[in-house]
């Protein structure tokens, strides 16, 4: 039997961004507690990391499209940014890292975006930032 992991970085009004980690399968304490750590060595932004063991949910949205997505390099990280002009706030938008995919999935009231994106193995999200209707999700390589 398998398992994994999901992260999801939200913020509300003028609260410090939350991390949300929920595990399922066979991830066991020790390796919740190492990703904690990792996302610990990150830049200090005032993010507070707590866990999840519940999903959202939604009631489907009317229309669902995929997103217009960009590739960019920094010389050292992959830097990929997702339009979502209808998406107003980084707590309608959902990121599932996987093993060799990354699923950001973003609702509206009327309107969902879906991408995955594929990955090489051992690629993590190293930053998630959201501003005016895009995502930017900077990637290790």
């Amino acid at each position: 039997m398998g398992g994994g992991f999901s992260i999801k970085i939200s913020k509300e009004g003028d609260k410090s961004p939350e991390i949300d980690i929920e595990t399922f399968g066979d991830i066991d304490k020790e390796i919740k507690d190492m990703i904690t750590n990792i996302l610990n060595l990150a830049p200090k932004t005032n993010i507070e990391v707590k866990d999840s063991v519940k999903k959202r949910s939604r009631e489907p949205p009317e229309k669902v499209e995929e997103p217009k997505v960009t590739f960019n390099t920094d010389g050292v990280h992959e830097i990929v940014t997702l339009e979502l002009p209808d998406v107003k706030d980084i707590g309608e938008i959902d990121i599932e890292k996987f093993e060799e995919s990354i699923e950001v999935r973003a609702f509206t009231e009327s309107k969902g975006y879906i991408k995955i994106i594929r990955i090489p193995k051992n690629t993590s999200i190293i930053k998630s930032e959201f501003s005016m209707g895009k995502l930017t999700l900077t990637l290790n390589r």
